[in-house]
């Protein structure tokens, strides 16, 4: 029986697509037909990884992109090229993340967990809106965690975990990805009665460098 291709012809971005989830991801919508868009932030590996999926796959349609999710403006400028060159965005996935052991800065100042698992798919989300309106029926798709049930709350007066006196790398995690369950499912309701979707979703329990 052969695969249903639900994404054939459709324009779909993985970000985090250089190993991981992220790889088998964009690997398996390519063997459906799609132009897969892959994002990451090595430029050796991210166009090696497209070369290998476009030999795996015999789908030429698989571009890369290189951005640093822990820069703001490294994420505005993905989706500005990404804009400049496609006339639509059938479904987005945010995959990008990470984890640290130890309190890290991001380049723009913030706890680099959650500039890279929270702001920079919130930042590329709402840049690509536009670009998602334009499909006929789109989706936003965010890869979070169920460590996302850890913290009790999102803490906003310690987003940044500054005021944390124990770092602890997976609790920090799972407050990132709180973080980003809350924007899908608030995205969701502003989204009611348009043609774009979002959903969070926990991808299982995978090995994986993260």
């Amino acid at each position: 029986m052969k695969a249903c291709r639900l994404v054939k012809d459709k324009i779909v971005m993985v970000t985090g697509a250089s190993s991981g989830i992220g790889v088998e991801t964009a690997r398996e919508l390519a063997r459906q037909g799609a132009t897969v868009l892959i994002a990451g932030r090595n430029p050796e590996r991210t166009h090696a990884v497209r070369d290998m999926l476009r030999e795996d796959t015999r789908n030429e349609s698989i571009e890369a992109f290189i951005a640093d999710f822990s820069s703001l403006k490294a994420v505005k400028g993905l989706a500005e090229e990404v804009s400049a060159r496609f006339d639509r965005l059938d479904v987005l996935i945010n995959n990008a993340g990470l984890w640290h052991s130890k309190f890290t800065l991001s380049a723009d100042g913030y706890e680099d967990t959650f500039a890279v698992n929270h702001l920079a798919g919130y930042l590329l989300t709402e840049e690509l809106l536009p670009l998602l309106r334009e499909a006929k029926s789109a989706r936003i798709v965010h890869v979070a965690s169920r460590l996302h049930k850890s913290p009790r709350t999102l803490d906003l007066n310690n987003l940044m975990c500054e005021k944390t006196r124990f770092y602890r790398g997976l609790k920090v995690y799972g407050h990132s990805k709180l973080a980003q369950v809350i924007y899908s499912t608030d995205l969701a309701r502003r989204l009611e009665g348009t043609n774009v979707t979002s959903n969070a979703l926990h991808p299982g329990d995978v090995m994986t460098n993260v």
